[in-house]
């Protein structure tokens, strides 16, 4: 969730370096989640809300499964994910 910027040299032995702060999704990074989930599990529908992702299934099982299948490749897309079950 962090972006490290290039270190810069100020005064003396200091080094400034700026880093900035992601929260929620990127369209792009929303895309790819939801194009997995839906190759591997048919009966899901996967809906992109704002900065977050809505999956939707009828059954229980069906849905953690998503949730093991995004956790196994959570460090292929380099985002942290956090799940949460309204059911």
């Amino acid at each position: 969730i962090f972006d490290f910027e290039t270190a810069e040299v100020c005064s003396g032995n200091r080094v400034r370096q700026s880093i900035n702060l992601r929260r929620g999704l990127s369209q792009e990074t929303a895309k790819k989640l939801s194009k997995s989930i839906r190759d591997e599990i048919k009966k899901i529908t996967v809906s992109i809300q704002g900065e977050s992702l809505r999956v939707t299934g009828k059954s229980k099982d069906e849905l953690q499964f998503a949730i093991e299948l995004l956790r196994n490749k959570e460090e292929e897309f380099g985002v942290p994910l956090q799940f949460e079950n309204f059911r």
